[in-house]
């Protein structure tokens, strides 16, 4: 980003990304580098399942695990839409937002655990939590009331996520005041970051 605000794209497509392509062709964002072996693995959700599996976060079920993070992506790919997309925003809160929510409020139900994947959290905890969380800051953003409102168990899992002591630091730190996606997004401005509904 320039001191501006601006962003130059170059920095990614003429600077990095021709270089990186070398080590991996399928190279997109986001990207992983295993600074061990120099293994460089691309899109979202082989990024979260290498990462989980180096740092033991896929839970007991790889299955379930998978099937999970890529319910989450599914919500991920409808945001990129409503945030970089030129269409309006309202099938997103109006239909995608509910109708994905209410696969992981029956979910949560059902299962009965504190987290998706059982009493601890794993992989797909962090990739659903992002987006709950994006979805309340846009909330804030669009003076709509929180879309967790109508789902009692989701909205227990986001406040519980966001209260775990191992978390502290990144909510308390400066990672957690940045955009939570690239400048030229429509949503959410920057200066609403950290102001989501609780």
């Amino acid at each position: 980003m320039n001191p501006d605000g601006t962003v130059d794209k170059r920095a990614w497509f003429q600077d990095a990304k021709p270089e990186l392509i070398k080590r991996n062709p399928l190279l997109n964002l986001p990207f992983v580098i295993d600074l061990e072996t120099g293994k460089l693995v691309t899109q979202t959700v082989a990024c979260m399942s290498f990462l989980a599996d180096r740092l033991g976060l896929m839970g007991s079920c790889a299955a379930t695990t998978y099937q999970l993070l890529c319910e989450a992506q599914d919500l991920r790919n409808a945001a990129v839409q409503a945030f970089y997309g030129r269409q309006h925003y309202a099938p997103y809160t109006s239909k995608t937002i509910p109708k994905e929510y209410k696969k992981f409020e029956a979910w949560l139900e059902l299962h009965q655990k504190p987290f998706l994947n059982g009493e601890t959290p794993t992989a797909p905890d962090f990739h659903l939590w992002e987006m709950l969380d994006q979805n309340e800051r846009f909330s804030v953003e669009i003076k709509a009331p929180s879309f967790l409102a109508d789902f009692p168990n989701l909205k227990k899992y986001y406040s519980s996520v966001r209260a775990l002591p191992e978390l502290k630091g990144y909510f308390n730190g400066p990672l957690y005041q940045y955009s939570c996606n690239n400048p030229h997004a429509k949503f959410p401005l920057p200066s609403l970051q950290g102001q989501a509904n609780k």
